[in-house]
């Protein structure tokens, strides 16, 4: 499961237009009632983007592979 937010009443972790960094949290998923943060970055991304897509609702389902957001 994936969660764009901490916390059900919480901002989420980030918005289409939002500029994010190396490091941000995009997310969180969750996998046998663990929770592991999903952090912005990888060798063929830059260091600093903007949010142009989110491609995953928060509480859905994801798969590995699955691409939940688009930067510039």
């Amino acid at each position: 499961m994936f969660y764009a937010r901490p916390a059900p009443d919480a901002e989420p972790f980030v918005t289409v237009g939002q500029t994010i960094h190396l490091g941000h949290t995009i997310g969180l998923v969750e996998v046998m009632k663990t929770f592991n943060p999903i952090l912005y970055g990888g060798p063929d991304l830059p260091d600093k983007a903007e949010v142009v897509e989110l491609r995953v609702e928060d509480g859905n389902e994801i798969r590995a592979g699955e691409i939940l957001l688009v930067v510039r």
